[in-house]
């Protein structure tokens, strides 16, 4: 039969790689943090298998963008197609990206991809039987197994690997496999999950333009105010102007009355003086020829 192509995803730090090299029997994958998509290859049970290793959900190395390319590498590595994606949790408390795993598939390989999705459980010799069936019963762990219709299966560590769960493993896959009718997750399928997510980005673009614009902006609004202000201070200055014009002319009309009446008064009292100055010449020039008048008859 066909190679049997799995494709392994998780969280940065979960042992990814460790898993391979335990899938496939032999030290393939180097142990370190995965920056980009590797396939190695090997035969389980006399099955042809080709494992391709990913970069983990968390690198915050990897934006969106540079992430999506690793992914597209990823599926021309599993050319035609992964047949399972095997969705690597370690056994233990949920984290962030364990609570999200669902989430990031939906949204970068589409709810499709789920129907090719397997939960791997690791670690299970560090749990006792009674963890074990709480951890099962757990509502985050139902939730998260429900989301891939119910398949999981279980695998100790590296150290602790057992022969035995690497068989169940690969038949859980061939069952899977057989459900799916032979069929993978394809590159159009992955490309048809970004046409419509590059289509809800730009509709959601635009809706948040259409937001902001009907949103006032308080620049503006500043603006408006003080320009407001503004012109409620000129129409105040242009009202008090028009006031004092009125009030200036009558003030200038009266300070013209006051200084027409003070004039007439400084003309009135020079005419008086005057009036009395020549009197007193015309008395003092009748006294003078009086007195003239009376030597003149002594002489005679």
């Amino acid at each position: 039969s066909s190679d049997l192509r799995i494709m392994i995803l998780g969280h940065s730090g979960v042992g990814k790689s460790a898993t391979g090299n335990v899938i496939l029997g032999k030290e393939t994958f180097k142990e370190i943090k995965t920056l980009e998509c590797e396939v190695q290859s090997g035969k389980v049970e006399g099955r042809s298998l080709s494992v391709i290793d990913t970069p983990g959900f968390n690198i915050t190395s990897l934006n969106t963008e540079p992430w999506r390319t690793e992914m597209k590498k990823g599926l021309m590595l599993s050319s035609p197609g992964p047949h399972v994606f095997l969705l690597v949790h370690r056994l233990g408390n949920f984290s962030e990206e364990d609570r999200n795993v669902v989430k990031w598939i939906r949204e970068n390989l589409g709810n499709e991809a789920l129907k090719f999705s397997m939960i791997l459980f690791i670690g299970r010799e560090e749990m006792t039987t009674r963890q074990w069936g709480k951890f099962t019963e757990d509502s985050r762990t139902k939730d998260l197994i429900s989301c891939c219709e119910g398949r999981y299966c279980v695998m100790n560590s590296k150290r602790e690997a057992n022969p035995a769960q690497i068989i169940k493993l690969m038949e859980e896959i061939e069952v899977m496999v057989q459900q799916n009718g032979d069929r993978f997750y394809t590159q159009e399928m992955y490309d048809a999950v970004h046409r419509v997510r590059i289509i809800e980005v730009t509709k959601e673009k635009e809706e948040m333009r259409k937001e902001h614009e009907k949103k006032p902006n308080p620049k503006q609004d500043s603006c408006m105010i003080l320009e407001e202000s503004y012109m409620n201070q000129r129409c105040k200055d242009d009202g008090a102007n028009k006031k004092m014009a009125k009030v200036i002319p009558c003030k200038k009309e009266e300070e013209s009355i006051r200084s027409l009446s003070e004039s007439k008064r400084e003309i009135k009292t020079k005419f008086v003086k005057d009036d009395f100055r020549k009197q007193e010449e015309t008395r003092r020039d009748g006294r003078l020829r009086e007195e003239l008048q009376w030597v003149c008859n002594l002489i005679q």
